[in-house]
């Protein structure tokens, strides 16, 4: 099952096993691009969060 945060798909599974740091990482500098870094950075550990099931900010969403 995928998450999808503004038209971009996240493969839960494969992000799941990521930690963190290393889902930042490896998205950071792929998507959101027209925003700027810190904006970025709150949208995907929104989504990560989502991954995990914890709860998110209001300011990614």
């Amino acid at each position: 099952m995928d998450v999808i945060m503004n038209g971009v798909s996240f493969n839960r599974d494969v992000c799941a096993k990521m930690t963190r740091r290393q889902f930042l990482e490896a998205h950071e500098n792929a998507y959101f691009l027209d925003h700027n870094i810190e904006d970025r950075r709150k949208i995907l550990t929104d989504v990560y969060s989502i991954i995990k099931g914890k709860s998110v900010t209001n300011e990614g969403l």
